[in-house]
């Protein structure tokens, strides 16, 4: 089972969460069995004034159905790489940071081969969008 744990904002601001001000830091983590995955953490630097530094970045997503037949097990119903078609996207109270992001090495896992070698700024948003609709880049079945 995985779990994911990130920093919240809450406008009401103390001594319990950080506050949307230069030098405030905001990370969140994945584990997986009890082991961390992946960890990040941005440190805001200044609030967004240039709207083009959120051009939208494709989402990919690995869509996988296995099937629970003994003998087609190796055959998925479904396997491919779809990217998300998005609409109605709102970003609010963003800010530019620094960013740093860790892949551990964890027993039994394979994610910390792709470990990145530098990582250059963070953004910090707060984001809603409608996907509706997925493009198919790859079918894996075939």
């Amino acid at each position: 089972m995985e779990q994911v744990f990130q920093t919240r904002y809450y406008a009401a601001t103390g001594k319990a969460g950080p506050a949307l001000a230069p030098g405030s830091k905001f990370a969140g983590s994945l584990t997986a069995s009890g082991r961390r995955l992946a960890q990040g953490m941005v440190t805001l630097k200044e609030p967004v004034t240039d709207p083009s530094v959120l051009k939208q970045r494709p989402i990919v997503n690995l869509l996988h159905t296995p099937r629970l037949a003994a003998d087609k097990q190796d055959k998925p119903a479904v396997h491919e790489l779809v990217e998300n078609i998005p609409h109605d996207v709102k970003v609010e109270q963003a800010w530019v940071s620094e960013g740093l992001v860790t892949l551990p090495v964890a027993d039994g896992e394979e994610i910390s081969d792709l470990a990145p070698i530098r990582c250059g700024k963070g953004i910090r948003a707060s984001m809603a969008y409608i996907v509706d609709d997925l493009k198919t880049l790859k079918d894996l079945t075939k």
